[in-house]
């Protein structure tokens, strides 16, 4: 569904075609969209709501995730809009665990890539 979204809204590159997965090696054997929340789409701390959140990922998937690549390589989503606080403070938890786990998978040798909306 998210990709059939993306694709009648924009030109996808040829690896992410879907006809195109598991083809290939490296970036031609990609075939994933990734989402990360912005302030628009589930507001940035006190204007943020669970709500806002449960349609972000009802659309594009779990926003706090990891996304494991050739087992060396982990791709880390983080809803950093709450990161300095919100005004339902059960939405804080999640985003600090996923970078905690985050950094233990870096100690322990894997490449982590961080994709969040807001620089740290």
């Amino acid at each position: 569904a998210r990709m059939k979204r993306l694709r009648s809204i924009a030109q996808l590159p040829r690896y992410m075609a879907p006809d195109s997965c598991g083809e290939g090696t490296g970036a031609d054997r990609m075939c994933g969209v990734f989402a990360v929340n912005g302030n628009h789409d589930t507001g940035y701390g006190a204007d943020g709501s669970r709500s806002q959140l449960d349609r972000f990922e009802a659309v594009f998937g779990k926003i706090n995730a990891r996304h494991y690549f050739s087992n060396h390589t982990v791709l880390v989503t983080v809803n950093a809009q709450v990161l300095d606080g919100a005004q339902d403070s059960s939405l804080e938890h999640r985003p600090w665990q996923t970078l905690r786990q985050a950094a233990q998978l870096a100690d322990e040798g894997l490449e982590v890539v961080l994709a969040l909306h807001i620089p740290l």
